[in-house]
């Protein structure tokens, strides 16, 4: 992949860089108030960002399934619904992590493809061009002058 900056946001506090191309929201699978927090706070990305960037929801703490109180099923049709994707890592057992950034960058870059298309077509529809032709009409016929 060529080198891309990319604006990300991490929420860990009250912080929401409005211009972020992408999002991660992450909660703790073993903490259903985690998970109810991490709802409040999807909704207040969607309101900063808006549908400028790819929201990730990631369930952490995978290596603790055991321990589980958000249901998987219930937190994939969550995010769904929601328009954001959804993973579960465990960084203390470095489970998943790589894969999640590459899913969010990926889907940044096609985001950002797609939009850039947009502003591209948006910008050829937008403007009409005229064609003049400046030189007199000659009758090349030498019969009529």
């Amino acid at each position: 992949m060529k080198n891309a900056v990319f604006n990300i946001t991490c929420l860990s506090n009250k912080i929401v860089s409005r211009g972020s191309q992408g999002a991660l929201l992450i909660y703790d699978i073993t903490d259903q108030r985690s998970f109810d927090r991490a709802k409040i706070w999807l909704k207040e990305l969607q309101r900063a960002l808006g549908d400028t960037a790819v929201l990730m929801i990631i369930g952490n703490k995978f290596d603790l399934e055991r321990n589980r109180t958000v249901n998987l099923e219930e937190a994939q049709e969550y995010a769904n619904s929601m328009g954001a994707m959804y993973e579960e890592t465990s960084a203390k057992e470095n489970i998943g992590i790589e894969n999640a950034f590459e899913r969010l960058c990926k889907a940044m870059i096609v985001l950002a493809r797609d939009s850039s298309r947009n502003r591209i077509d948006g910008a050829v529809r937008g403007r009409r061009i005229e064609l003049v032709d400046d030189e007199p009409v000659r009758n090349r016929n030498k019969c009529c002058k």
